[in-house]
């Protein structure tokens, strides 16, 4: 749990941090702990059952004791717990707690859904692997819709406002994916499909109303007023 916490999602980096033998004994041992509850599997939206699966601790709290908590037992029992928070805690919690902001991000778009007439997601997903230079890519949200559509986006745990910059980035991020011959990608590049922007932070100023244009394009902060509609290519100039 605490390797997992930690950030060895793979099974081989656990089997290193923990010293444990990467065989079926270290598998069955996940396997029984996604059973129980504690860990999800974290899997490529479009993952073929023999490809590599992550595993992530499900309960946040326990994720956290895990991860900035149990190590630091000791230092906690002698030091000031704000020093500990400083030094050890506060330099790593906005990559942290990202992640966690990825779930809560898409339980915020299904409470809303009905209220703001949003599409009805079929599921919920996300990509990490390499474009095809073998350049790291990763996708936050890529979510099929009931409709057929595909809406892709991103996930920003940020303490500044979201500049434009992010939704070229991800258009950017889409073509690379889709010229690796992901067929999610070449359908998150159709006229009809949607994009998100959910922040954590509040939308830069004037970005608002260029989001607003951009065909299929969503973005959404912690601040009420500054919520845009989905939009799409029929109904949306460009940007």
């Amino acid at each position: 749990m605490r390797a997992v916490a930690g950030g060895q999602t793979r099974r081989n980096a656990i089997a290193q941090r923990t010293g444990l033998a990467n065989d079926a004994g270290l598998r069955d041992k996940l396997a029984r702990l996604v059973d129980l509850g504690y860990l999800t599997v974290r899997a490529n939206v479009d993952a073929h059952p023999n490809e590599p699966i992550s595993y992530a601790v499900a309960d946040p709290a326990v994720r956290f004791h895990q991860r900035f908590v149990e190590p630091y037992l000791a230092l906690l029992e002698r030091a000031d717990p704000l020093d500990v928070y400083s030094k050890a805690v506060a330099p790593h919690f906005g990559a942290h707690v990202g992640l966690e902001f990825e779930r809560v991000a898409s339980e915020a778009y299904e409470r809303l859904r009905r209220r703001r007439n949003y599409p009805l997601v079929e599921r919920w997903g996300r990509w990490e692997g390499r474009d095809r230079d073998r350049a790291p890519l990763e996708i936050d949200v890529i979510a099929p819709l009931v409709d057929g559509r595909v809406m892709t986006g991103a996930v920003k745990w940020n303490t500044r406002p979201a500049p434009i910059d992010i939704h070229f980035r991800h258009v950017a991020m889409l073509e690379r994916a889709a010229a690796a011959g992901r067929s999610w990608a070449h359908a998150a590049l159709q006229p009809d499909a949607l994009g998100c922007l959910i922040s954590q932070a509040a939308h830069c100023a004037g970005c608002i109303a260029r989001k607003r244009r951009a065909n299929g394009w969503m973005a959404r902060s912690r601040t009420p007023s500054r919520v845009t509609e989905p939009r799409t290519a029929t109904s949306a100039s460009s940007p």
